[in-house]
């Protein structure tokens, strides 16, 4: 959901709707939870799959959240923990499993109610924080897998890239990122169109630390 503050009038005391004809505006979708994080607040309710409304599934999802919305009933709500700690591992995958196969959780392994709800996709997971504070994901086996899909990721991590090889690449898309005026030219592109997008088009010293430039250059 975007607002052109520039022109308050137009959106000051009216009642806007989703365009498209959509039920949510996107931003507020977007910081519901998929389908993992879903099934863990039903179980948490002890609720039948998808029987919430989606105000319960916005407020039950927690605070510790990644690149969304915190949605809570008041204003001066406190925030709510969102990850466990690494001595919780075992209990969180033995709710998580718990939960994929539709069984009821025990008051024991509880903890999956605040750490597993505010995540995306479908598998099972859940958010830890280390001793040093750090968050983590842990993602866990599913009762549906037909793969190891675990000795599948750890495999994918050992080919993954270098840090060398990272910024070599992001230096060749960046020699032509920055010259996308010249491009937009060459195929016609007018100046005032060229205006409208040039605020998409960051300088690499506004997106980049000083270590990467480093690297890049």
């Amino acid at each position: 959901m975007a607002l052109d503050i520039a022109d308050k009038a137009a959106v000051t005391a009216k009642r806007l709707l989703p365009v498209a004809g959509l039920t949510f505006f996107g931003g507020i979708r977007d910081a519901a939870p998929d389908a993992w994080g879903r099934r863990v607040i039903e179980a948490k309710l002890k609720v039948p799959a998808n029987s919430l409304p989606e105000s319960q599934y916005l407020l039950h999802a927690g605070s510790d959240r990644v690149g969304a919305l915190d949605i809570r009933k008041h204003m001066d709500d406190a925030s709510t923990a969102g990850a466990s700690a690494w001595h919780s591992l075992s209990y969180l995958m033995e709710a998580a499993s718990r939960i994929d196969e539709g069984l009821p959780v025990p008051a024991h392994l509880e903890a999956i109610f605040q750490c597993g709800s505010a995540l995306g996709g479908a598998r099972p997971k859940a958010s830890l924080r280390d001793e040093d504070g750090v968050l983590w994901l842990a993602k866990f086996a599913s009762a549906t897998d037909t793969m190891d899909y675990e000795s599948f990721v750890r495999c994918d991590a050992q080919f993954t890239l270098s840090h060398a090889q990272a910024c070599e690449i992001i230096a060749q898309v960046w020699a032509v990122v920055r010259e996308w005026r010249v491009y937009f030219d060459q195929f016609g592109v007018s100046a005032e169109q060229i205006d409208k997008v040039a605020s998409a088009f960051r300088h690499i010293d506004s997106v980049s630390t000083v270590d990467l430039r480093k690297w890049l250059s």
